[in-house]
């Protein structure tokens, strides 16, 4: 049973629940209103909802395009050729030619269903068509007005924030150990920091796509600039690889990185940290020469992994000045 219920969530209950009583209620109207193959109001219905509201608003303006091109092929094709199997077989032809060569063919299969409702009148007339359009309002209408009721994910985005937040401090920390020969190399925090980076992409473009008059592209936003500083991390991981000894300069930088965790948050702009590492580019360049070719190596891994840092305050801090007031109002206020 539990294994049910996992495997219905993956499915993503709400859209399975949104099928289903949409599908039945679509049917219902249809056959309330007498209306012929009532049935295919509920296809109708289970074909327009998809995973976002946009997605579900732009699907269902192209299979509206796609039914009045059906209808006209049809309406010519049964008109001169009569009602039959072959006249059908020429539609088919025609219909998806054209869906293909209009890049809408998406919604061949369900148009052409609708279509072979007028072999069974064996007529094509103003009430056979008016029969398709109510089918079509109907299922298509109701499919659209249950998927304008979306869960928002913002809970669930802000606590993928919090896990980033939480995952990039304590790599930054292990980075810091690792400079002054302190600790050794855990993978299992790159790779849990990727996950949470990718998940929380997807989560945040799925809630701007079901946002239809909010603007929340700053989630968005938000998850690109953690994605671009986590491959900076994941290269200044590599670099600390080359690492092999310990010298006055990797105390300055391990000291640093841990300044770095100690202030990473959200609404940090990285300006005062900025300052901090054009110090220790100074301390650096004044301090003395190195006296071996392994000092020189580790020193200059050492000056590459100071280089990636910057970067990385760079992209937080650019993020920062190019938000808006509204956004900083919006998002920053709790």
């Amino acid at each position: 049973m539990k294994n049910l219920i996992k495997g219905i969530s993956k499915l993503k209950y709400l859209k399975i629940v949104k099928m289903t009583v949409g599908c039945t209620l679509a049917m219902f109207i249809a056959y309330l209103f007498d209306i012929e193959f009532y049935a295919s109001a509920g296809i109708l219905t289970i074909i327009t909802l998809h995973d976002t509201t946009k997605e579900t608003l732009k699907k269902s303006r192209d299979r509206v395009l796609s039914f009045i091109m059906s209808l006209v092929i049809a309406y010519i094709l049964f008109k001169t050729f009569g009602f039959n199997i072959p006249t059908y077989g020429l539609f088919i032809l025609v219909f998806v030619l054209l869906s293909n060569l209009l890049r809408i063919p998406d919604h061949i299969v369900v148009n052409s269903v609708l279509t072979t409702h007028f072999l069974s009148f064996e007529a094509i007339g103003l009430k056979e068509i008016s029969n398709e359009i109510y089918l079509l309002i109907i299922g298509v209408g109701i499919g659209i007005v249950l998927n304008l009721f979306m869960p928002s994910m913002t809970k669930r985005i802000k606590n993928d924030q919090k896990n980033i937040e939480t995952k990039m401090k304590e790599l930054l920390v292990e980075f810091g150990n690792r400079i002054m020969g302190k600790s050794e190399s855990s993978s299992s925090l790159l790779e849990e920091l990727e996950t949470f980076v990718d998940e929380g992409i997807s989560r945040a473009r799925a809630n701007a796509e079901n946002r239809l008059f909010e603007d929340v592209n700053y989630y968005i936003n938000y998850m690109k600039m953690r994605k671009k500083q986590f491959k900076i991390l994941k290269s200044i991981s590599d670099d600390i690889e080359y690492l092999d000894k310990v010298y006055s300069q990797s105390e300055v930088l391990g000291k640093f990185m841990f300044e770095i965790s100690e202030s990473f948050h959200e609404k940090n702009n990285a300006i005062g940290l900025l300052k901090r590492l054009e110090e220790i580019k100074r301390f650096y360049k004044n301090d003395q020469l190195p006296k071996e070719r392994k000092e020189f190596e580790n020193r200059a891994f050492l000056y590459q992994i100071l280089v990636s840092i910057e970067e990385f305050l760079i992209v937080k801090r650019d993020f920062v000045l190019n938000l808006s007031k509204n956004d900083i109002k919006r998002f920053w206020s709790s």
